[in-house]
């Protein structure tokens, strides 16, 4: 009798065993599974948002006028910045990305439309002097290139928000260089502003994103 119980007991143990370990197995297939598709979804929908950004500010012209350049150039920087930020809110589940991401948009997207009413009064402004734009341009040239190659250089963890601080970090500083950068020739008050503006609220930028970055 005593042998029929004790054969009963490890027969129910190893049929509760059998039954328990492929369920726990299936579900971190899924959870690994879940985890790899938001990584690529995020990568690629920042690989397409990036190759767009340069596309954009290698194509805007070098019009002669410092502030109309400034502005041509700025426009698709901050519409880059505005969907790098929209894909992480898509596929970030860290509530401290999220609201980064979420300022920048709110900021960014309100300047653009300031950005195109400047525009539209630059486009009837005379050239600055060749001397300026010149300057200007090899200093907007070099703080460019450096963003572009730090921000595809940036290595490619399964954190996508890792990922997407070092980006945004990079794209950041591109806009302080660029925004410094046209301060040296503007005398355009408004422009002033706005240049003001973004290297004041990008650079406390930095500081938050460098900070959160060090948790991951």
């Amino acid at each position: 009798m005593k042998i029929l119980l004790l054969s009963l007991l490890i027969s129910t143990s190893l049929t509760n065993a059998s039954l328990v370990s492929p369920i726990q197995y299936v579900s971190s297939a899924i959870n690994s599974s879940n985890t790899i598709e938001v990584k690529q979804g995020y990568n690629e929908e920042y690989q397409t948002i990036f190759k767009n950004m340069m596309n954009a500010m290698n194509a805007a012209p070098n019009t002669g006028n410092v502030n109309l350049d400034f502005v041509l150039e700025m426009i698709p920087h901050h519409e880059g910045g505005i969907n790098m930020a929209k894909a992480i809110v898509k596929f970030s589940s860290n509530p401290e990305v999220k609201k980064i991401a979420e300022n920048i948009i709110t900021s960014q997207e309100a300047q653009i439309p300031i950005m195109q009413e400047l525009k539209a009064k630059f486009e009837k402004e005379k050239p600055s002097s060749k001397a300026d734009s010149e300057k200007y341009l090899e200093e907007y040239n070099k703080v460019k290139d450096k963003m572009f190659k730090e921000m595809q250089d940036v290595e490619i963890t399964n954190d996508i928000n890792a990922n997407f601080l070092q980006e945004m970090i990079y794209h950041h500083e591109g806009a302080i260089g660029m925004a410094k950068d046209v301060l040296k020739y503007t005398k355009d008050p408004e422009l002033r502003k706005l240049a003001e503006n973004i290297v004041t609220t990008q650079s406390k930028g930095v500081e938050e994103m460098t900070a959160l970055l060090k948790k991951f």
